[in-house]
């Protein structure tokens, strides 16, 4: 500021003490906060990752009771439709697909262990008489055709199941030869 042509400057001032007290109680009270600040963000992270992960786990343990004896169990699908529900859909349905090759799988092992018996019994039945009293070698002859007969039967049928076996895996090759098709419609 000019006063008559003389610059006059005015300095105000007044001490600093006070707030460079306030300052350093200020800092220390944030340094004192600091570990009080992650303890709560720790505790609410843990706190929102159990809640976030809640229904992974409620899966997992409804996996976890899913065996060979109960396929027909599925897994329980959220409300939401997020990727979750997706993977548990895709999930119930593999079971499901499970499911259904068990039970063929235990219905063709039921129906070959049938087509077995029979012969087996055939055979056993066959010994069993020609050996239960002496006999004519003409009568022993016709047990030994059939017991041959119903063990070629049983040859073929096992080859057959290795057949189906090996072609259930891709590991058959599989025959192939031109077909007249005229042949077939005229038939």
């Amino acid at each position: 500021m000019m006063v008559r042509g003389t610059p006059f400057r005015f300095e105000i001032g007044t001490s600093l003490r006070s707030i460079r007290h306030t300052l350093r109680l200020l800092s220390l009270l944030l340094l004192g906060l600091i570990p009080v600040v992650i303890a709560i963000a720790c505790a609410g992270g843990a706190w929102l990752s159990r809640r976030a992960l809640k229904p992974v786990d409620e899966i997992t343990m409804a996996a976890r009771t899913i065996g060979i004896n109960n396929l027909s169990q599925r897994l329980p699908a959220p409300q939401a439709e997020d990727e979750l529900r997706r993977l548990i859909e895709v999930w119930n349905s593999m079971l499901a697909r499970l499911e259904a090759a068990v039970k063929t799988l235990s219905q063709f092992s039921s129906d070959a262990s049938h087509e077995l018996r029979t012969p087996l019994a055939v055979i056993r039945t066959s010994a069993e008489v020609a050996l239960r009293r002496a006999r004519s070698p003409e009568s022993y002859r016709e047990s030994l055709h059939e017991i041959a007969d119903e063990a070629q039967r049983m040859t073929e049928l096992v080859e057959t199941l290795l057949f189906l076996a090996r072609s259930d895996s891709q590991t058959a090759d599989l025959p192939r030869q031109p077909v007249d098709l005229c042949d077939l419609t005229d038939a």
